[in-house]
């Protein structure tokens, strides 16, 4: 922990066996996703025992007033959760693509450290959150049947951020760019994206 690299918008946690217990279940409640919900909110879940209605109740903080749980049955996630049918893709081609980028370029980065590992999760999780991509996220809810009206056109974070706003030099220094930020639109090299840890909340339409 001494050593790990620390970033606000994830949360990193141990396991054992690799996989996800009951414990896991409750610290992510706990931590994750009580202080960041309203007082009144819904959870859907998948059917996996460890999502255990019990362990909602006991991890429940005092400022939620009522939550609503709702269970994807059996054999339906990858059709009606919506990270499965529309999110989960996107995030890792956004992952791959930037990847793909570094090794073609020959950066200095060594992605398969752990936190490189870490930065690049929070980087990426950083760029999803720009507003840029709200109609993103409402069509992935529509296509699981949640929702009847379909958003508007939008573009993905790979499109945006790697193709269509792409520019050969970096705006700040003038090295060579690697991304655009779906945040404040700057075209930016390795450096200014990666090693100063670009987490930008400044939107520009």
């Amino acid at each position: 922990q001494e050593t790990m690299f620390k970033a606000t918008n994830i949360f990193v946690t141990t396991s054992k066996s690799g996989k996800l217990t009951a414990y896991h279940f409750k610290i992510w409640l706990q931590d994750v996703f009580f202080p960041n919900v309203g007082p009144k909110s819904v959870l859907l879940l998948d059917s996996w025992t460890g999502h255990c209605p019990n362990i909602i109740q006991e991890s429940k903080s005092e400022s939620i007033e009522d939550i609503i749980l709702l269970t994807i049955p059996a054999g339906t996630t990858g059709k009606i959760q919506p990270l499965d049918v529309y999110g989960f893709r996107l995030w890792k081609n956004f992952v791959k693509y930037f990847s793909d980028i570094v090794m073609l370029l020959n950066l200095e980065v060594d992605l398969h450290v752990r936190n490189n590992i870490l930065k690049l999760q929070s980087l990426t999780h950083n760029q999803f959150s720009s507003p840029r991509f709200r109609n993103l996220f409402k069509y992935a809810w529509y296509k699981s049947g949640y929702v009847v009206n379909k958003p508007e056109e939008f573009e993905t974070p790979v499109e945006f951020c790697f193709k269509k706003q792409s520019k050969p030099t970096c705006d700040i220094c003038g090295a060579t760019a690697i991304i655009t930020c779906a945040w404040c639109k700057k075209s930016l090299c390795i450096n200014h994206f990666f090693h100063e840890h670009h987490l930008c909340d400044t939107f520009v339409p």
